[in-house]
């Protein structure tokens, strides 16, 4: 609730923006529609902001309904002028005044340090955003993620390998909170599914997400790179040949390869069987990396399976990784115990 208030206000803020820059009818009805929009938000869904902020809001929903008025009736008489009133009456200057009353009066209450955005602004006090970020990707996951139960394991699949990376110091990225955060978000969200969609499941979820507002505490890059993470995490690989990805940055670009390629070996184990994170592995070979999937059966269609899903996180890590199929590991510090005498196949 307080993250859907938050994102209307952002959003009637950003059209306040638009508003002081003109005179024109359209930005100040837009402003209009959007603080009704927060107003019946925190009315609805906040009772105790609302007793806050209502006075307010009412007072400023009271000028602006009346810049409307203003704005609808001098349309209106301008469309009868020569029917209806006579050229010695000068309505339209009179009009005009006092929508420019109103419109000042607005400008006193928003503008300065006393302004009206800054006291309900203070409603939401930032130490709160990230936790209202975490509440809206979860309610997006609850209302488009089918198989949630999926999400979540391939979720933690994937944060177990960006820890072992971090462990072994692959790359500085891997010690950045806000890449792994956008690592666990693009993860919880890899089951988007919107059946009414006539695009790929995956093409569909990146232009949903990059629709949707963004969570408080992101920036629109880091909410981009979630949504192209998803739709990268199978299929063909991120390249030239897609347009609007070969118009990103070459830093995003190499990011966002980063994310999916981990997306699609959390995805592959989870495919394969492995269903605890602490199953994962990763440790150094002179030649590269090892990714011990303990769960993961050893046949021939999983090692093909991982061949395919590693590709892409070998071209970001620019470093060759090998997958070795094997039982199911509970307690890491156990591994060496539980290892069984029996070869088990490589991947290449």
């Amino acid at each position: 609730a307080h993250c859907l208030a938050l994102e209307r206000l952002e959003e009637a803020k950003e059209l306040h923006r638009r508003a002081m820059r003109t005179e024109s009818h359209r930005p100040w009805h837009a402003l209009r529609i959007g603080i009704k929009r927060f107003r019946y938000s925190v009315e609805c869904l906040l009772p105790s902001v609302h007793a806050e902020l209502g006075e307010s809001l009412k007072r400023v929903q009271d000028v602006l309904g009346n810049i409307h008025d203003l704005d609808v009736l001098a349309e209106i008489l301008k469309k009868a002028r020569k029917e209806a009133i006579g050229d010695d009456q000068d309505w339209e200057t009179r009009i005009a005044a006092e929508r420019q009353k109103n419109v000042q009066t607005y400008r006193q209450m928003a503008l300065g340090t006393a302004s009206i955005w800054n006291s309900w602004l203070a409603a939401f006090p930032r130490d709160n955003w990230e936790q209202y970020g975490r509440a809206r990707i979860r309610a997006t996951r609850a209302a488009m993620v089918i198989k949630s139960g999926r999400s979540l394991v391939v979720a933690r699949l994937a944060l177990r390998i960006w820890c072992q990376l971090r462990a072994r110091k692959i790359a500085e990225i891997f010690s950045d909170k806000r890449e792994r955060r956008i690592l666990e978000a693009a993860a919880k969200l890899s089951g988007i599914d919107n059946p009414s969609a006539k695009k790929p499941r995956e093409k569909s979820a990146r232009t949903f997400l990059l629709k949707s507002p963004v969570p408080p505490r992101w920036t629109f890059v880091e909410w981009e790179r979630v949504a192209w993470a998803i739709r990268f995490q199978s299929g063909a690989e991120p390249g030239p040949q897609q347009k609007r990805f070969s118009r990103l940055s070459p830093e995003q670009q190499a990011k966002i390869c980063l994310h999916a390629g981990i997306l699609r070996v959390a995805i592959a184990a989870q495919k394969c069987g492995v269903k605890s994170s602490s199953s994962l592995r990763i440790d150094d070979l002179p030649q590269g990396l090892l990714l011990q999937a303990g769960g993961a059966a050893d046949s021939p269609k999983n090692a093909a399976r991982f061949a395919e899903a590693k590709r892409l996180m070998e071209r970001s890590l620019g470093k060759t990784i090998l997958v070795q199929a094997g039982p199911a590991t509970h307690d890491p510090g156990q591994r060496q115990e539980l290892e069984p005498p029996i070869a088990i196949s490589i991947v290449r």
